[in-house]
This record gives structure tokens, C-alpha cells and sequence, in this order.
């Protein structure tokens, strides 16, 4: 009985709650090694309704918008401008049913950026879709220390 009821609880909490996402650990030291680009920088503004992609068959729909990031510092790959443009979602609400799972940059938000290719599309940067990134700025020598093992 009690088995029961704490397997009833989970599904009602899943059936009933907006937090759908489940995001598992992810390895620094893998995502320093893989990442194209990794900047030390800050958000400086937004180009809203940049990019829409949907998926016919799911009937859903996301909005994108281009993040303009200020480059403090340089930590790995080549780039030479002080600024830099990447995808990420827009505020407004996705369609289909997982809006919950999409992870929204901020304004003046700063931290390490990882990038890790472009759009096939735009050709804009793509960053690191987890909620552990950006990493914080205090995490720089860690992540540099990390490159000498890649």
C-alpha cells in the first residue's frame, strides 16, 4: 500500500506540475574539450523574433531570438570581435507543450559562455542548452586549468 501511494503521488505530481524537465549532470571537463568557443563575457541586448522553428508533425513551435554577448576575455577558440551572437529562445511562450523545458537567457547576464558549432540556418553561435551554463565567471580558472587536459 504504501509502494502505492508514493507511485500514485510521483504521477499526480507529473500529471499536474509544470516541471517536466529532468536535467541530468553534465562533465565540465567534457564540455570545456568539446566546446568550439568558450567565452568570459556578459548579455548586452537582444534581437527579438529572430528565428521561428516548427515541427509540423508535433504541432509545435519555438521562437527565437539572438543573444549579443560582450567578450571580456577570450578562454578558447578564435574570435576576434568584442561582441558575439548566439541562438537562444525567445520570452515569448513556445507551442506544443514544452515551453517548461526551454531555458531563457537574460539580460546583463554574465557568466562563461560554451559554444559548440552554428545554426545550420543563421550561421549564429550555438550555446550549451543546460542549466548548468553559463558557467559562473569564478569558475575561470577551473575551466582554463581544464584545457591543459583536453
Amino acid at each position: 500500500m504504501v509502494q502505492f501511494m508514493k507511485t500514485f503521488t510521483i504521477l499526480l505530481t507529473l500529471l499536474f506540475s509544470k516541471a517536466y524537465a529532468s536535467w541530468g549532470p553534465i562533465d565540465l571537463s567534457k564540455v570545456v574539450c568539446s566546446s568550439d568557443l568558450i567565452v568570459l563575457g556578459e548579455i548586452i541586448s537582444f534581437e527579438e523574433d529572430y528565428l521561428q522553428v516548427s515541427f509540423l508533425k508535433e504541432k509545435r513551435s519555438t521562437i527565437y531570438r539572438i543573444a549579443k554577448v560582450r567578450v571580456d576575455k577570450l578562454i578558447k577558440g578564435t574570435h576576434r570581435a568584442k561582441e558575439l551572437r548566439f541562438l537562444t529562445p525567445s520570452e515569448k511562450k513556445s507551442t506544443g507543450g514544452f515551453d517548461h523545458m526551454l531555458l531563457r537567457k537574460k539580460l546583463n547576464q554574465k557568466g562563461i559562455w560554451f559554444f559548440n558549432g552554428r545554426d545550420r540556418f543563421s550561421g549564429e553561435f550555438l550555446d550549451y542548452n543546460h542549466p548548468d551554463f553559463p558557467q559562473s565567471i569564478e569558475k575561470s580558472s577551473e575551466v582554463i586549468s581544464m584545457l591543459s587536459k583536453c
